[in-house]
This record gives structure tokens, C-alpha cells and sequence, in this order.
């Protein structure tokens, strides 16, 4: 597909946002329909008619020219009727132009050796900067670098509609349709083209996706088309080329035409005609499945291009000559060329499911694209209608939403999917309306290989949705919801419909005012109907905008399955006591019974604390190493302490020996100095030794649960003991847990990833000893032991005994 531009004043222009400019590169396919032999422009981009660069015709309006401040730097002979690329690039010293017809195999290359600084005003399409020598020709996939490409580069732009550098580009103009759409994601639209009309394009692709173009130029004998009829091929005055197609010789009172069946994929006819007849009684007769669409007679016709006809594929097209019983010259007849089916929306590469897109790339008021839609937003949409754009108004910490930014209008962002093996698709979307929406608007639907199957539609008298088949607000209704949908609040909405291969089946929606919540706030389930467009292949999100009101959408998804929320949230069953760990998903909220507290201080441990990796989370617990239990006889109570050995230790500083306990502060805990390692034990105070019977030695090992643990962030590594915290502990009741989640924010953490599997318990190492027992809860503290070290304990009024 391809613009065409035919007349004076059918160009395109756009303001330029660029100030002076050394580096520059426009590249675009373009067709000299019909050789003017004056000068024509193809594009331009000036500052006034004496600083521009343009390409440009000459005089003889088929050698195609780059012109700097009316300097030609290179130019090529074209011929007309055949498609060409151009890519002209500009640096500061020197640039290039390559171009290549449609099916040759290489490029011609053209270079000079001088810079040029442009004021980049304005650009225009199809015509010069003062508004003269008007285009007689076609052209697509023109696009703009604010940068000079390499050859490499702009050879690789060649084969496809839509670009392939992204980096500085400032605009990208795919002209697929006669329309002004900027497919950068700029949001830099065209202005003008009025009475441009659409017209088949070059052999090129759309996101690599072969164009679905059947086109005849009657050139040789094969053609794209399945064609019946006697009329034949002709070298006498064809439209462009050599050849074209005419009209048997037929007596007076006769009949001949050529009928062509139209090739799949294509719903889009044009074509070139003349005929040379008695007026007003031989006639040229146009017919589409039988139905007369227009006919032309007179002496001597002019080529004339036809407008753009709608078709159906496999449905067929006559061109008919008719002559009645008066004398006419026997030579009289009807002529076409140039004739060319084509697809009126652009080819379309299923996307695989689950399709999933938080449109959280943003920024807001930049236009939502093909080309923009995807990426870090997650799966690109297949095909966006109207003005859609970013908005700041998000679901969640962070991105964007996407609404349709004039009014009143309906815009839709749309994935044509590869259907499932089962019969389920569903959907879900994230919607927040504000004002009063003011009329039965579509929110959601899908559309089969023959038409829509099914919409979701939005009623504004009761804000709740009606699932209805086909595509008319008045259509069967199959289910309305129970639950309203409140403004200035986010909602989300659940589909599911179960269709099988005969169309038969029901549509289940859910309505969640919690908007990540597992539980909905409403249920319904539609009777068994028959849904018409076959097995649906594409689905579609709208967007309504009026004077007043307004919605966004957010978060969007289809698949197979239902999708649940976009947050990860852990489903909570009842409370049990086991070992296994739950995954980490969500924090949990449980409601307790009537509490006492105690207060006491946490056990410190000296530990070494290394940087941890990427953590994962399991129901396995590592087992711990035996402890080694000794076997201990008879002990009496006595108040003197028992006997140590030398052993290393620690020297903590200046400590004094008293019978008080040391205060443990909450923030800080007790403050241990610079330590050293000596061989000398340090003085152990009498300590009570409660009367203990026989021990057994046993090498088995405890049990451990399993814990849950989180990635934290990057932790250094150290070996002093952890700050020593005074806490509160709570008996707690009976608990009860409810499904209320809160969402993870980062907080205070610097990463945290999230996994099924918990962290391996690393095993504590027992020492066997004696026995030391305290009545109730005290004040303490202390150091255990770290590796390779040794631990003391604080002096403390206790009992002691020694070893029997």
C-alpha cells in the first residue's frame, strides 16, 4: 500500500521541531506514476525556497535528484510506473544516496564530498517549499533520522513498511493507508492530503510479514489473478509501460468482458481506465459480484484512475464493453492497466499467548504505537485505532495507563492471537472511569475469521457490564453483571468465554472492586448460547473518551487460562503448624486472639554474615549435625566454682566484675571494644548448679522447620556479634487468617526477588558441657560461639557446680 498523489495541492507537510541541522537522513519508497516531464518534488525539508534539502525531479520529470540549496550533489534516471527505494543521507562533510528498483538485485550508489546545514522548518511530502512542482506519483514508508546512517544502515531499511533504527529517528511515515499516522511513536502527524487517495504499495513487508498486494501491470502474460473473458493483452497506449488490457473486437448489438475472481487477503480494488466509443451509446461497464458500479463511453478517452472499491475476497469483478446497434467504428473499445488488489489494514503476525501489557514505558502524552506498545510494557498490540496515548494515572507503584485523548471518540488497542488447542480465551483489564460516561460504550471483544463474535459493553444508567453476542449494543444480551463499576477508583474485570468449534458455549465474568484482590465482588455466568465469527482470533480493548468524562485501562492480558491479578498475591487457606514453607508472595494479615506480653531480650549469636545470592525458598529444612550429649554422673550442690582450662579468648576491654546485670538498651546493646586473642582463661563467677541425674550419650540429631527467608540485598561480610534488641513477646490466642493482602512495596529494602523455594537451613553445632539452668526469664547477655573464637559470658549472679 502506498499514497498517491495525482493533483496540485494532495501534499503532506508537518512543522519541524529542529533548529539547524548537519546530520540528516530520509529514506522512502517511491513511484513516478505519470512522467509530468516538468519538475516535480517527492520530499522536502526547507527553511524556504533557497535553504532545503530535497529529492526532486528534473525538468525532464524522471531523473530523480538531491538537491542542497539548489545544488544537485547526485541524481539517477528512474522509470516510470516502477517502485524505488531512496535513502539520501547527509553528514558534515560528505553524504550518499542509494537507491534500488523493486526486484533488482542491488543498489546503486551516488556520493559527495560537501556538508550542508539546514534549518529544518518545515517537511513536505509531494511537493516543493513554494508549494510548486506538485507530485504525479506514489510514496511509502517515509521516514526521518535526525543522523547521518551508514550505508550499511539505510540498506537495511529496504525491506519493511515500519523502521528498523529506532535511535534518532524523528519520524517514520508508513503510508499504508492515505493517512497522516506517525509510526515513530512521536506523535508527530501529518497535516494536508487531501484528495490523496490509497493506492498499491512496493513488494515490501509489515513487521516482516509478507503485504497481501495482487497488482497487474500486463506487462507478460502471467498474472496475480484468476481472469476469464476474451479480452487480451495490447501494446498500443497502455497507461504506463508497454502493455495493457483491451476489449475484444465485437460487432454491433455485442458483448465481451474479462472477469477476475478476487485474490485472498484482499478487500481493496483501483485501477486505470480510458475508452474510446460512440458517446453515450457504446459503454465501458464496471461491476463488482454482479452489481454495477459505474460505466463511461466517448471518443478518445483519457486515462482516469479509479477510486478505491471494496471487495471480498473469492467474490469476483467484471469489466464489460458493450456496444448497441448503431454504427460505431469496429476498433472502438475499453482499456485498463494498472489494476491492483490490496488489503485495507495492514498484514498482522499472531502473537502467542499469554499477551500481557502494563503500558508502564510511558512517558505520558506520547502516543501509544505498534512500535511503542511493546518492550518493557510486555507484548506490543497487533494494531492500535485512534488517538491513544500514555497517561500518568496508573494502577500501582509506578507506569503509566493508556486512554484515547480526543473526543468524543473510541480508540482500541487490539492482539490478533494464535487460538488456542482448547476452547477457552480469556481476558483481563484494569479499567478507572471518571465522569459520567454518557452512553452504552464497548469496553471489551473479540472478533472470529468471519466477524465479531462477542462485546462487553458499559452502561452508564447502572454502570455495570452486559455481555452480548456480535457487535451491535443491540444485540442479544446474553448476562449483566451485579456490581457497579465506581468512577475515580480502579476496577478490575475478568472475562471468560468457552466457545467450541460449532459456536457453542457461555461467557463467565468477574468483577473485582478490590482491585488486586483474590476474591470478587461479583459473579456471573451467561446460559449456553451460539456465538457467531467462528472461534475467535482477536481481541480488543476500547477506550472512550467524551467532553467530560473519561476511562484508562491498564494492566491488559489474554490467555488460555483466567489471569488473576496483575500482583502476585499468595492464596491464604486456615493456619496449621507444619513445616513446610509457604512461597513468597504477598505479606499475610492474621487476625489474633487477646494477648499478654513479656519483655525480654532475643538470644545474640555471633555470626558471619556473607553476601547472599539470589535466594530461593523451599519446605525443606536441612538436618542439623548430632549433638554429642556426655554422659555426666552424680552432681552435688556447692558453691564453689568449678575449675577451668586455658582456652583462647577474646579481650574485651577493661571489664569490671559485678554481681548486676548490664543493661541491654534497645538501640544499641552492650558495646564490645577492640578485641585480641590471648591463651589465658578468664575468671568464671560461681554460678548455682541444679542436681542433675544420669546422661546418656546420643549422637542423633533434632528436627528443624523450615523458615522463609527473603533477599534483602547485598549484605557485607563481617564476623562481629549483631546488635542485641529488646523485644516484646506476645501469647497469643487462637488465630484466625483472613485472605486480606497487602501489596509488597520496596520500602526500606534495596532488592528483593521473589521465589518458590526457601533458602537451606544452615545447621547449628551443639557443644556438650555442663548443664546450666535459670529460673524464668532475666536480663542477660552475651556472645556464643563464633568460628574459630571463643565465647565468655558476662558476669551474672547464678549458682555453679563442677563436674562429678
Amino acid at each position: 500500500m502506498a499514497v498517491r498523489y495525482a493533483a496540485a495541492g494532495q501534499h503532506h507537510t508537518r512543522t519541524l521541531e529542529l533548529a539547524s541541522v548537519s546530520t540528516l537522513t530520509v529514506s522512502c519508497w517511491m513511484k513516478i506514476s505519470v512522467d509530468r516531464n516538468d519538475f516535480s518534488t517527492v520530499w522536502s525539508i526547507d527553511n524556504g525556497t533557497s535553504d532545503y534539502i530535497s529529492l526532486k525531479t528534473n525538468s525532464d520529470g524522471t531523473t530523480v535528484r538531491v538537491l542542497i540549496d539548489a545544488v544537485t550533489v547526485a541524481s539517477r534516471a528512474f522509470t516510470p510506473g516502477v517502485w524505488y527505494y531512496v535513502a539520501v543521507s547527509c553528514g558534515a562533510s560528505s553524504g550518499f544516496m542509494i537507491s534500488r528498483a523493486a526486484g533488482a538485485a542491488s543498489f546503486d550508489v551516488d556520493t559527495w564530498t560537501t556538508g550542508a546545514t539546514t534549518l529544518a522548518a518545515n517537511l513536505r511530502i509531494g511537493v516543493a517549499a513554494d508549494n510548486t512542482a506538485w507530485f504525479n506519483g506514489c510514496v511509502a514508508a517515509l521516514r526521518v533520522w535526525v543522523a547521518a546512517l551508514t550505508q550499511a544502515e539505510a540498506q537495511a531499511e529496504y525491506g519493511d513498511y515500519l523502521p528498523q533504527r529506532t535511535a534518532n529517528l524523528w519520524a517514520a511515515y508508513a503510508f499504508y493507508r492515505a493517512e497522516t499516522l506517525d509510526y515513530s511513536g512521536n506523535n508527530r502527524t501529518l497535516t494536508g492530503g487531501t484528495g490523496a487517495t490509497a493506492t498499491g504499495g512496493p513488494p515490501i513487508s509489515w513487521r516482516g510479514t509478507p503485504v497481501a498486494v495482487a497488482a497487474e501491470d500486463f506487462e507478460d502474460g502471467t498474472f496475480p489473478f484468476t481472469v476469464s473473458g476474451n479480452w487480451t493483452r495490447i501494446g498500443t497506449s497502455p497507461q504506463a509501460g508497454n502493455w495493457c488490457y483491451t476489449s475484444a473486437l465485437i460487432p454491433d448489438n455485442g458483448t465481451t468482458s474479462a472477469v477476475v475472481t478476487v485474490p485472498p487477503g484482499c478487500d481493496r480494488l483501483r485501477f486505470w481506465y480510458r475508452v474510446s466509443s460512440e458517446q453515450t451509446h457504446d459503454n465501458f461497464i464496471f461491476l463488482i459480484a454482479g452489481v454495477e458500479q459505474f460505466r463511461a463511453n466517448g471518443p478518445n478517452g483519457a486515462w482516469t484512475q479509479t477510486a478505491e472499491y471494496t471487495v471480498t475476497p473469492g467474490s469476483t469483478v467484471t469489466f464489460r464493453y458493450s456496444k448497441d446497434g448503431s454504427l460505431a467504428d469496429p476498433v472502438d473499445g475499453a482499456f485498463i492497466d494498472n489494476v491492483e488488489f490490496y488489503s485495507s489494514a495492514p498484514p498482522v503476525t499472531p502473537v502467542p499467548l499469554p499477551a500481557k501489557n502494563n503500558l508502564n514505558s510511558g512517558p505520558a502524552s506520547n502516543r501509544v504505537t505498534v512500535l511503542t506498545s511493546g518492550g518493557t510494557n510486555g507484548t506490543a498490540f497487533t494494531e492500535i485505532v485512534g488517538d491513544v496515548m500514555f497517561s500518568s494515572t496508573k494502577h500501582g507503584a509506578s507506569g503509566f495507563s493508556a486512554y484515547q485523548v480526543n473526543y468524543p471518540a473510541t480508540g482500541s488497542l487490539t492482539w490478533r492471537y494464535a487460538p488456542p488447542a482448547g476452547d477457552v480465551i480469556c481476558a483481563r483489564l484494569y479499567i478507572r472511569p471518571s465522569g459520567d460516561i454518557p452512553s452504552v460504550t464497548p469496553l471489551f471483544g473479540l472478533v472470529g475469521p468471519s466477524g465479531p463474535v462477542s462485546r462487553v459493553w458499559l452502561d452508564p444508567a447502572t454502570m455495570r457490564l452486559t455481555v452480548r453476542i456480535g457487535d451491535q449494543a443491540s444485540g442479544l444480551q446474553v448476562v449483566t453483571t451485579g456490581t457497579a463499576i465506581p468512577t475515580s477508583a480502579w476496577t478490575r474485570i475478568e472475562v471468560r468465554y468457552t466457545i467450541n468449534a460449532a459456536g457453542s458455549g457461555t461467557a463467565e465474568v468477574w468483577t473485582y472492586l478490590n482491585a488486586d484482590s483474590l476474591t470478587h465482588s461479583d459473579y456471573v455466568i451467561s446460559p449456553t448460547a451460539v456465538w457467531s465469527g467462528g472461534k475467535p482470533q482477536q481481541a480488543d480493548f476500547y477506550l472512550w473518551t467524551a467532553a467530560t468524562s473519561l476511562w484508562v485501562l491498564d494492566d491488559l492480558a489474554i490467555g488460555a487460562t483466567k489471569l488473576g491479578p496483575a500482583v502476585n498475591i499468595a492464596q491464604l487457606g486456615s493456619v496449621s503448624d507444619s513445616g513446610a514453607a509457604l512461597p513468597i508472595k504477598a505479606r499475610k494479615v492474621r487476625a489474633v486472639g487477646p494477648a499478654s506480653g513479656v519483655e525480654t531480650v532475643a538470644v545474640a549469636r555471633s555470626a558471619r554474615i556473607r553476601q547472599l545470592g539470589a535466594a530461593v525458598e523451599s519446605s525443606g529444612a536441612a538436618e542439623l549435625r548430632p549433638q554429642k550429649l556426655r554422659a555426666v554422673g552424680q552432681a552435688a550442690e556447692a558453691g564453689d566454682p568449678a575449675g577451668v582450662a586455658g582456652a583462647h579468648a577474646h579481650t574485651l576491654g577493661c571489664v569490671g566484675e559485678t554481681g548486676a546485670a548490664q543493661l541491654v538498651l534497645a538501640s544499641t546493646g552492650p558495646v564490645l571494644r577492640m578485641a585480641s586473642e590471648i591463651s589465658a582463661a578468664l575468671p568464671v563467677t560461681a554460678v548455682k548448679v541444679r542436681h542433675v541425674g544420669l546422661a546418656t550419650t546420643s549422637d542423633g540429631g533434632q528436627s528443624a522447620r523450615a523458615v522463609r527467608r527473603r533477599l534483602l540485598g547485598v549484605a557485607a561480610e563481617m564476623s562481629s556479634s549483631g546488635l542485641l534488641t529488646r523485644i516484646r513477646k506476645r501469647r497469643v490466642g487462637q488465630a484466625s487468617e483472613r485472605s486480606t493482602v497487602e501489596r509488597i512495596e520496596t520500602g526500606f529494602l534495596r532488592t528483593v526477588v521473589e521465589a518458590d523455594a526457601a533458602l537451606p537451613i544452615t545447621p547449628l553445632l551443639y557443644r556438650g558441657g555442663p548443664f546450666t539452668g535459670v529460673d524464668g526469664p532475666c536480663r542477660t547477655w552475651g556472645a556464643s560461639l563464633a568460628p574459630r573464637g571463643w565465647s565468655v559470658d558476662p558476669p551474672r549472679r547464678t549458682w555453679s557446680a563442677s563436674h562429678t
